[in-house]
């Protein structure tokens, strides 16, 4: 989990790389002055578990490591995730870090060109991405660019009223994800 939560804020870091103050070049006697400070716009849905997580642990931990930059974690709730979203793009003001948490979704952002291609910067890095699981990855690569890194995986849930399948003489969901008998 560590690692993710590196990498997610490292891709940050990454982003504004090209933010911060030039080095001095050699021949000169004055060092390099300090990176001018730099402010990411963190955009996430309302979810009391992750709030916790991304307000006292990752934002902090972030900023600590970085103190030239300042993470703004803006928090909006998921009915109004693709509003607002649209709003800061045609304003302007997008958001540095975001998930496809509203109701559209990973393949409209990269379609609209609102997602950067991140396969220079894992490359740059090395970064091994064996830690990720293979068939996650292959959603987040584009024409063989990377644009998102999965941050956690959760499973898929189906609930139903098995009295009204019995009664109807339905045959339960399948809990085989081989059985294809209930694909649309």
């Amino acid at each position: 989990m560590k690692k993710l939560i590196f990498f997610s804020l490292l891709i940050m870091a990454f982003m504004l790389s090209s933010c911060g103050a030039k080095p001095a070049a050699a021949t000169e006697a004055a060092p390099a002055a300090p990176a001018k400070p730099v402010e990411v716009i963190w955009y996430v849905r309302t979810q009391a578990v992750e709030q916790n997580w991304e307000q006292t642990y990752a934002v902090p931990t972030f900023e600590k490591d970085h103190p030239n930059i300042k993470i703004n974690l803006v928090i909006v709730p998921w009915a109004d995730f693709d509003t607002k979203m649209q709003t800061m793009i045609a304003a302007g003001t997008p958001p540095d870090v975001w998930s496809h948490w509203g109701p559209s979704g990973f393949a409209d952002y990269v379609a609209r060109g609102l997602a950067a291609d991140l396969t220079p910067f894992i490359e740059k890095e090395k970064y091994d991405l064996s830690d990720f699981n293979p068939d996650v990855l292959k959603i987040y690569n584009v024409g063989g660019k990377y644009y998102a890194i999965p941050m956690s995986i959760v499973g898929s849930n189906v609930f139903y009223n098995k009295d009204l399948f019995d009664k109807y003489g339905v045959p339960y969901p399948t809990t085989n994800w081989d059985d294809t008998s209930w694909d649309v």
